[in-house]
């Protein structure tokens, strides 16, 4: 789905599951820097190729995050910092 809204804040930036996504997979994290400029080229265009889908299979701090093939599953502290091979 295409990033239609720009983020107005911070705390916009910082609930958008794609946001953090697309920084975690830009910087390996969410840093302040990118909150200055959460509406920069680089972000927006990472974001309109994430898929953000909901799974009432998972439980709440649970994610499943799959990029290029590979996949990491299981609760937040398992997927934070994955292994990717």
């Amino acid at each position: 789905m295409p990033w239609k809204n720009a983020v107005r804040s911070r705390s916009d930036a910082l609930m958008s599951i794609a946001f953090c996504v697309a920084c975690g997979l830009l910087d390996g994290a969410v840093p302040l820097r990118r909150l200055e400029d959460p509406n920069a080229d680089d972000v927006r265009a990472l974001i309109e190729r994430i898929s953000v889908e909901p799974d009432p299979g998972l439980e709440e701090n649970e994610a499943v995050v799959e990029a290029d093939g590979a996949r990491a599953a299981g609760r937040a502290e398992d997927i934070l910092f994955p292994s990717w091979t």
